[in-house]
């Protein structure tokens, strides 16, 4: 085997924005979908998007993130959802079209693929 593709990424903070890839899986049609957790800085002011009404989430200043990306374009990723809690399951259906994620609250989504 040979390697097709390969990413460096120079983060500007010794990579603390990204902490750590959590899940991942990879759809028949060669869609990859990860997790993972993105630390706020702590001067950022919380808009109304990205504030909780958790008192958690406001101590911890986290969020997870889970993102999708084509194999052939892996710099062309998409956001796909954002949760407080650590993401626990993430799962393509069988034919690739549905992606099932789940939160550790046990809050359960399912995205359709466009």
């Amino acid at each position: 085997m040979e390697i097709v593709y390969t990413v460096d990424v120079k983060m500007k903070n010794d990579g603390e924005a990204f902490k750590h890839i959590l899940k991942m899986d990879v759809s028949c049609l060669n869609i990859l979908s990860f997790s993972s957790s993105y630390l706020f800085p702590i001067n950022q002011k919380y808009s109304q998007e990205t504030s909780s009404s958790s008192q958690e989430h406001r101590t911890t200043k986290s969020s997870f993130c889970v993102y999708i990306c084509p194999l052939e374009q892996p710099w062309n990723f998409t956001l796909i959802t954002t949760s407080s809690l650590p993401v626990i399951q993430l799962v393509w259906n069988l034919d690739g079209t549905h992606l099932l994620i789940c939160n550790e609250a046990g809050l359960c989504q399912i995205f359709k693929m466009k």
